[in-house]
């Protein structure tokens, strides 16, 4: 497995690295790759990667090549949210970490990254300084579980993708509800704070990728 990055105005390939076997696990799934970039010319920037059967997030410093490996309780499967219900049709999946993405930047804080295991209904967040500090992960990735945080609150189905747009705003899809659903990342999780943006029996029977796109709409009179 290895990490490539393009320029996207000319399609060069500006970065290769591969990823070495220390921090994968003989069955690893590497999905939702999220990008923190730190400076303009995008050379001091790290990469959070989910190992959805390693139950693991990866971690890449660009700059330095180093890679290490995040892992808790948290980014397991829930056994009680393993059976999946889609109009009718069930399932078992037994997967772990998936759906994450980042919060927006706060002037005087750490960033957070927010994430769930696919088959749960909980949702978790940590901070990405805890986990850019390769001296907390890198010889032993299960000994900080101090640094995970679980909501309280949860949801009334399993997740797959989510994405956070500037403002804080969480957008995912609930499985089994044939939804997709919005969440302020500024209040508590929970039923009471999660609505519905759209329900459709059809195109949202499994969405498991989002993007956030802002479209800005300039009207003229002639």
């Amino acid at each position: 497995m290895q990490i490539l990055a393009f320029d996207l105005k000319t399609d060069e390939l500006i970065h290769r690295k591969e990823i070495p076997n220390s921090v994968l696990h003989e069955d690893s799934i590497l999905v939702t790759p999220i990008v923190e970039i730190f400076n303009e010319n995008c050379d001091d920037t790290f990469l959070y990667i989910a190992d959805t059967v390693g139950f693991s997030i990866i971690i890449h410093d660009v700059k330095s090549g180093a890679f290490w490996r995040a892992s808790d309780k948290t980014m397991y499967p829930y056994p009680n949210h393993s059976s999946f219900d889609i109009l009718g049709d069930n399932f078992d999946l037994v997967d772990g970490v998936l759906g994450m993405d980042i919060g927006p930047n706060i002037v005087g804080e750490s960033r957070k990254l927010y994430y769930h295991s696919l088959s749960s209904v909980t949702e978790n967040w940590v901070y990405t300084d805890h986990l850019r500090n390769a001296s907390i992960f890198g010889v032993y990735p299960w000994v900080h579980p101090s640094v995970f945080n679980v909501y309280k609150g949860d949801r009334d189905s399993q997740s797959a993708a989510q994405a956070i747009d500037s403002n804080g705003i969480s957008f995912f899809g609930k499985l089994s509800k044939l939804s997709i659903n919005c969440w302020d990342t500024t209040t508590e999780y929970g039923f009471e704070n999660i609505d519905v943006v759209e329900h459709n029996e059809v195109t949202l029977q499994f969405p498991s990728g989002i993007k956030v796109m802002i479209i800005i709409l300039i009207l003229s009179k002639f």
